[in-house]
Order: structure tokens, then C-alpha cells, then sequence
């Protein structure tokens, strides 16, 4: 059947069952595989993989392949192979070599005369999300001892995951520079815990009406008794995460906090709002959380 379908019917096939099927399947498969496993592998590993390449001066040969990090795509044309809708003749045997490869392998990086390969993961644990995630050692770990500590997809230093929660002091997510690390800080000693070590204090506390969603401005000791005001929230769309935003110390209500973080009033105004210009902030604000 394959050798006499003819290249407008296999066309049709390709562009109308492989778009329809294609799409689903693909994108489920880089959605699950790809965008959350591969974006942390390929950052946190290839980053050092990389280097040390370019430091060698290897040349890349034309057909390569990253092995087990390249399954997506693999099972993609893997299921049309099934049921013979791809030209398996000789010129496709490399596939059946990528196929083997990702099922056997882990990373692969091939050049001329030389090929650098690596054995998969021995350990390896994911969050309800599909990202890496290990409370108390590795999320990613090889063999040779070698791994990656991970908290919800964010590459951390290791003494977060192991040291227990209680022994962390809360104050070194104010020194973290890292967004996403010192969310995973906050997130491990507890956000009550961070407040409670800053003296936090709440000047003000207002419900946004079109979301329904809480916002306190508050006020942290920072440092050496330095002061500084923040607007305190809960993320969107993930329940047990915070944000504690600075604020310009002119702002005195959360209502107005939040139309500043929004820009939609200037700092120079925040002093002189005046009811008519809540009115305006309330009606303009947005209808979801982002």
C-alpha cells in the first residue's frame, strides 16, 4: 500500500490526519516531556556539556541526535512508522538508530571521529507538574554521584533541599538576588515564619472585588532596622505561594499599592489620591490575577 499511494494521497495523508493527529500528539508529548524535563536537563547539564565542547574545538557532523531528550519528536514519527505511513527504505534506517539510541541512551553528542555518550539518569523525580522535584536530595542524579538539586522546576543550592526547614533562617531569602530561588526559600520556611523573622506589620488590608483575591500592605524590618513597605498576595495560580512586593514608602493603602505594581499610577500621584481616583483605579482594575 505505501509503495502505491503516490505522492498526492500520501500529501493528503500528511497534511490532513498528520495536522489533526500530529497536533494533539505533539503537543501533548512536548508539553509533558519537553517544555518541563527537557527545558531543566537541557539548561542546567547541556549549559556544562556545551562549554567544555566549544573549549575542544569539535565540529558537529550534520546528522546527530540527543537521545533519550529527543523521544518527543521520536515517538512522534514513530507512530506513523507503526502503521506504515513513513518510507522506511534504506535512506530512513537512521531513524531506526535515533530509536535505539533515545531508548538506550542519555545525552549523545556526536562529531567527527568522536562521540560523547552518557548513560540515563539512576534517579530521577518529578512534581505533580511534571517538573524536577526532590525535598531532600537530588531530583536528577547519575551514577558517578553527579545530579541536580530541584525544588519545583528551579535549580537551588543544595543546602535548601537538605537542610529541614526549621533550621533555615528565613532572612537569607532577603539576600537572595534569585527570583525564583528565594520563592523557594519563602516557600520552604513558610511564608508566616519569613514574615514573623521581619516584624512584619499589616497597614492595610482590602479584597480586590472583581477577583475576590486578599492584598495586605505591610511593613518589614529589612536589615539593620531599615523599614520597607510591601504589598503581600498570593500567586495566581499556585495556592501556597506569596509574593511580598516593594512598594514606594508614599503608598499608605494596599488598593493604591496595587494600581502602582499594575503602573497604573505614577509614584509622583501616589501622595494626593484623592476618592474620585480610587473610583477610576477600581473600575480600570484588571478582571483575572496574572
Amino acid at each position: 500500500i505505501r509503495d502505491n499511494i503516490g505522492d498526492n494521497i500520501w500529501a493528503n495523508i500528511r497534511d490532513n490526519i498528520g495536522a489533526n493527529i500530529g497536533a494533539n500528539i505533539g503537543a501533548n508529548i512536548r508539553a509533558n516531556i519537553g517544555a518541563n524535563i527537557w527545558d531543566n536537563i537541557r539548561d542546567n547539564i547541556g549549559a556544562n556539556i556545551g562549554a567544555n565542547i566549544k573549549k575542544m574545538d569539535l565540529k558537529w557532523i550534520d546528522t546527530y541526535s540527543w537521545c533519550q531528550h529527543d523521544i518527543g519528536w521520536i515517538a512522534y514519527y514513530k507512530y506513523f512508522d507503526k502503521y506504515g505511513l513513513l518510507p522506511h527504505d534504506k535512506n530512513f534506517e537512521i531513524f531506526d538508530i535515533w530509536y535505539d539510541l533515545a531508548c538506550s541512551c542519555g545525552w549523545c553528542y556526536t562529531f567527527e571521529n568522536i562521540v560523547f555518550v552518557c548513560e540515563k539518569p539512576s534517579k530521577l523525580y518529578l512534581n505533580q507538574e511534571s517538573r524536577l522535584h526532590k525535598e531532600n536530595s537530588m531530583a536528577l542524579e547519575y551514577s558517578d554521584g553527579y545530579g541536580l538539586y530541584m525544588l519545583n522546576g528551579i535549580r537551588v543550592p543544595d543546602w535548601l533541599v537538605t537542610t529541614p526547614a526549621e533550621k533555615i533562617d528565613p532572612t537569607l531569602a532577603l539576600k537572595e538576588t534569585n527570583a525564583d530561588v528565594q520563592r523557594e526559600i519563602i516557600r520552604k520556611v513558610g511564608a508566616e515564619r519569613m514574615l514573623k523573622s521581619c516584624n512584619a506589620k499589616t497597614l492595610d488590608d482590602w479584597n480586590d472585588p472583581k477577583t475576590g483575591y486578599n492584598y495586605k500592605l505591610m511593613t518589614m524590618e529589612i536589615g539593620e532596622r531599615i523599614n520597607r513597605k510591601y504589598l503581600y498576595f498570593r500567586h495566581a495560580s499556585m495556592p501556597d505561594i506569596f509574593y511580598a512586593k516593594p512598594v514606594p514608602p508614599e503608598v499608605t493603602k494596599s488598593l493604591h499599592a496595587r494600581a502602582w505594581i499594575l503602573s497604573m499610577i505614577e509614584r509622583d500621584a501616589l501622595k494626593n489620591i484623592d476618592s474620585a481616583t480610587e473610583a477610576e483605579i477600581l473600575a480600570n482594575l484588571p478582571l483575572t490575577v496574572s
